[in-house]
């Protein structure tokens, strides 16, 4: 159903991280509302979900914490460098945000380089340091994530450094001397079907490039050549001759790897996708591949299944093969920057505040104390045709909304209080007083409460069009029996297989600092240590925010995380009941003899007096506070974002089929920007939608995969897109060390190191307004928009063994105050576009954006002319005449050619004043005007190397992409792409369509 005036109704379940994402995409499209009338429902009074923050309180305090105001948290939040789309939803929310909480996305995080496994192999508890050195890229940059065998091939180069070892093969070779071995099984079948895969790619020209066939052969060379039976013959190790720890632990990794590797290989995962292999229970399917009881047993395994609370009721390992080796792979071999990010402060008020505060600019309406009862289907069953609302509460005084942030004691930031703000409510002290009483709160399912009203939403009644469901997965038996009841869904499958957990967790106000324990003065992150508080992180970057007496104020805080057992079944919510408050009692008794037997193992030298107040002890028991597992076989159970099997439901959450299917923020942000996809249709350039592999079960003939590898060459004969362009432009010139630090891996400038130091290089900044951009089989219309981009040239690839490898032009970043052209531009053609706030006024403009602000002024200096009139615009042919090259979501390169007609474009001198202020850079550009027509005012042997100003007006064209060194005999050159854009024109001029 479609409103009158054109806007449809949207109604959000929940207000968890995955609602939240899907919101902000839905208005990143339609920033006015002119198309979507959204409305959030959520219980209680706060956002986030499993990540919300709830400060105490001075209005209504916390039993205990009266004269503190301190940070209370559902658990330990360390964010991976893989979690692409959850860094990208922060920097995009900055962007759109008036004060944002910091001025850059990345300075709400501490990078983390390393983190500590707990060592039990030899019968105490042993720290084992794991380091991981970081690179050169940025979280949240629009680069899809690199393809399965991208990532096998990362693994593969890791493995095979790690066993060519000096020590550890010196190791190897003096056991080997002692004991007697047969051949590995493993070792031959590793090898024969390294083999037969590299072998049998011939077979597949679309799924594989020549650079990753390279990567897998050389895995044969590998198996064959340096791959000994000692890596799979767990006698060497356990032999124990003069091992070292180190060398222990290597062997271990190694071991991992090559069974990781083996199985990949072996069950084919690189063709049909980690999801195949999801039946199989992680280990025990590592286990079939070589891995040692000892290795499986490690702190490296271990601390996995506790970073994904991987257990079973009984304590039992119960994560899937895929799921695990998906994620395992991300986290080690996909990170950007660094393999860990912590937070500087919680999300509440780094991230829930900001995205509620610019949601509602954008219009979306917050209905808090509105508790989700049942969803109702229609009478045929294809629509949800009524929600039926709680309502916990109503507002005192109805003329303004609920508002529920409060400020940090420091003053600094918006975030959210741990209970709500009872003098807005009706019978607020009423509410308040019963809720004490009986220890729970509004979120709980079962508080005393209740509600004071039930609302029906009827779609008939246009209360809503469309329905996005993101309530946590445990809370949906019940919300959804309806679904689950109706045999032509899927829903029941999905709630009987899909499991979720309940977990602890623990806040310690330390008055020693964690190096009075032996441990690192910050970053310190440990696992796979003993239960049930098995993770902890060192927090004590939050102290300064909270209030404190002078003299009581701790010196560290610790978060203690893990899983809660046993599974106590929970009963039916809706109704009062003391569930919660009696697994809250049963977790401080399994808190306090934990900290009494075991703290002390991983902090010598404790003992309870060092708290500076009891601990924080939290059970997350509420159906929607479970943590959603993957527990092997369940898959195929999850619905995806747009699968509801319901014409107007679209799931979102850590509970979606989404292609990562591990529970996390960046599993959540993907369902939310998913559903959000599902229902505007525009592609918002989301990653891991799938494995992106081919599939072999269906061999192409020779003859057919012969034109098929073909095909991607004869499409440039079709234009990718056509437009118009009005640019500003300053050509200024940089050291040749800063175009390197921003090139990214795979790229160089081909000169010396010692050079690069000592010579400067033209670059190229653009303000530009594009008109009338199409796809080039379009004859008019199109799309406008602004946009800005910095443009290098003469750049190399050392990626490829092509006999081209350049100059091309690349494209660092591109900012465009347009979503669409940007999601399109990030996955066609792999550019680097993000979207900004550009403003225009004359010949002024003003850009913002996550990093910083740009802004330019240009004056006239010279009447328009043409390129030739402007002797120094040389350098322009010399930047804009290259093929583009850009890289794709699997990390190889992709070129394409922007014709840009320099010979029949309009040109001006321009003066003027540049400023730049992104992250560390600040740059100021004084800018002349180019010598030419009419302009004297610069000498034309006085702008050596000086920053030149012009006014471009073109028509351009710009030609499909080819992957860079995709086919033998068919290469990129410069001359073959610009034939092509000469035929695009030509072709179309004889059509007629100019």
């Amino acid at each position: 159903m479609q409103r009158a005036h054109g806007r449809s109704k949207i109604a959000i379940l929940g207000g968890g991280i995955g609602s939240l994402a899907a919101a902000f995409d839905l208005t990143e499209v339609d920033p006015h509302g002119n198309l979507y009338d959204i409305t959030i429902y959520q219980v209680g009074w706060r956002l986030g979900g499993k990540g919300a923050v709830g400060w105490t309180c001075e209005r209504f305090p916390t039993p205990t914490f009266e004269d503190q105001q301190v940070q209370l948290e559902h658990g330990l939040h360390v964010w991976a460098g893989f979690y692409d789309n959850a860094f990208d939803l922060l920097q995009r929310c900055y962007a759109a945000h008036d004060r944002p909480p910091y001025h850059s996305y990345l300075d709400a995080f501490t990078p983390v380089n390393s983190c500590w496994v707990m060592d039990d192999e030899t019968g105490a508890w042993e720290k084992w340091e794991l380091d991981v050195p970081p690179n050169r890229q940025i979280p949240g940059i629009s680069r899809l994530p690199p393809s399965s065998p991208v990532l096998w091939s990362r693994l593969l180069s890791f493995v095979t450094k790690g066993s060519q070892n000096n020590a550890l093969r010196a190791y190897v070779g003096n056991v080997r001397g002692q004991i007697q071995l047969a051949q590995s099984a493993q070792n031959i079948e590793f090898a024969r079907t390294a083999r037969q895969i590299a072998d049998g790619l011939s077979d597949y020209p679309m799924g594989i490039g020549p650079g990753q066939r390279a990567r897998l052969r050389e895995l044969v060379d590998f198996a064959m050549d340096n791959l000994h039976e000692e890596y799979f013959d767990s006698k060497l190790i356990n032999a124990g001759l003069g091992l070292t720890d180190d060398m222990r632990r290597l062997a271990i990794m190694v071991n991992i790897g090559l069974a990781l590797l083996l199985g990949m290989l072996s069950s084919k995962v690189l063709v049909k996708g980690f999801d195949s292999i999801d039946r199989w229970e992680w280990s025990q399917w590592m286990s079939g591949y070589g891995a040692w009881d000892m290795s499986l047993q490690s702190g490296l395994v271990r601390g996995f299944y506790d970073y994904v609370f991987g257990f079973d009721g009984d304590r039992r390992r119960a994560v899937a093969a895929g799921t695990s080796t998906r994620a395992f792979l991300h986290l080690l071999c996909a990170y950007k920057g660094s393999l860990f990010y912590k937070l500087n402060v919680t999300m509440g008020e780094f991230l829930f505040a900001p995205l509620y505060e610019v949601l509602v600019k954008r219009g979306v309406k917050f209905q808090f104390f509105s508790r989700v009862d049942k969803l109702h289907l229609s009478q045929d069953k294809k629509t949800i045709e009524q929600i039926d609302i709680g309502l916990q509460a109503r507002l005192s005084d109805t003329s303004e909304p609920y508002y529920p942030l409060i400020t940090t004691p420091d003053g600094k930031m918006k975030t959210w209080p741990d209970r709500p703000d009872y003098d807005r409510l009706d019978h607020g002290d009423q509410i308040y007083a019963k809720l004490l009483q009986d220890k729970q709160d509004l979120e709980s399912p079962w508080n005393s409460w209740g509600i004071v009203d039930t609302i029906a939403l009827r779609r008939d009644n246009g209360d809503f069009d469309k329905v996005i469901l993101g309530i946590g997965l445990g809370a949906l038996k019940s919300i959804c029996s309806e679904l689950c009841d109706e045999p032509t869904l899927a829903w029941g499958e999905m709630i009987a297989n899909v499991r979720t957990c309940p977990t602890l967790a623990t806040q310690l106000w330390v008055n020693k600092p964690a190096t009075y324990y032996g441990w690192p003065p910050k970053n310190t992150i440990v696992t796979s240590f003993a239960e049930p508080l098995n993770t902890w992180g060192d927090n004590s970057q939050l102290i300064d925010q909270e209030s404190w007496p002078s003299h009581s104020k701790p010196a560290s805080l610790a978060y203690l995380v893990g899983n809660l057992l046993p599974d106590d079944q929970f009963p039916p919510p809706g109704k009062p009941d003391n569930f919660p408050v009696i697994q809250l009692q049963r977790a401080n008794v399994q808190v306090d003899k934990w900290l009494q037997d075991e703290l002390p193992l991983l902090w010598p030298g404790y003992q309870q007096t060092d708290l500076a107040r009891p601990p924080y002890v939290r059970a997350n028991v509420n159906p929607s506070d479970r943590y959603v597992q993957s527990v092997p076989g369940s898959v195929e159970s999850r619905l995806r974002p747009d699968g509801s099997g319901v014409n107007n439901l679209y799931l979102a959450g850590d509970w979606v089929r989404v292609g990562l299917n591990a529970g996390c923020i960046e599993q959540a942000v993907l369902g939310g920007r998913a559903a959000a996809r599902a229902i505007t249709g525009v592609d918002m350039n989301s990653s891991y939608d799938g494995d992106r592999n081919w599939n072999d079960d269906a061999p192409l003939s020779p003859a057919l995969a012969a034109l098929l590898s073909n095909l991607p060459d004869l499409t440039r004969l079709a234009l990718g897109g056509v437009g118009r362009v009005e640019a500003r432009c300053i050509v200024d010139y940089v050291q040749a060390t800063f175009i390197d630090q921003m090139l990214p891996p795979g790229l160089t400038l081909n000169l010396p190191k010692e050079k690069l130091e000592k010579i400067t290089l033209p670059i190229c900044l653009a303000f530009s307004e594009q008109r009338n951009v199409r796809p080039g089989f379009v004859p008019f219309g199109g799309i406008n928009y602004m946009e800005f981009a910095v443009i290098f040239h003469n750049i190399y690839s050392c990626d490829t063994n092509d006999d081209y490898n350049g100059p091309f032009v690349y494209m660092p970043r591109i900012l465009l105050n347009s979503f669409p052209p940007a999601a399109i531009g990030a996955k066609a053609y792999g550019f680097n576009k993000r979207v900004a706030r550009i403003s225009r006024v004359g010949d002024s403009f003003n850009i913002q954006n996550d990093e910083g602000v740009i802004s330019a002024r240009f004056e006239e200096a010279s009447l328009l002319g043409k390129i030739g009139d402007f002797r120094e615009l040389a350098i322009v042919r010399q930047i804009l005449d290259q093929p583009v090259i850009s890289e794709t979501s699997e990390g190889g390169w992709i070129s394409s050619y922007l014709d840009y007609h320099l010979d029949q474009a309009s040109f001006q001198s321009l003066k003027g004043k540049c400023s730049i202020k992104q992250g560390g850079l600040s740059k100021t550009i004084d800018f002349v005007g180019v010598p030419g027509p009419e302009n004297s005012e610069v000498e034309k042997g006085e702008i050596a190397n000086r920053p030149l100003g012009f006014r471009m007006v073109t028509n351009w064209d710009l030609t499909l992409p080819m992957r860079v060194g995709e086919h033998e005999g068919l290469l990129p050159t410069p001359k073959r792409m610009h034939a092509a854009a000469i035929t695009n024109r030509l072709m179309a001029r004889l059509r007629g369509l100019r």
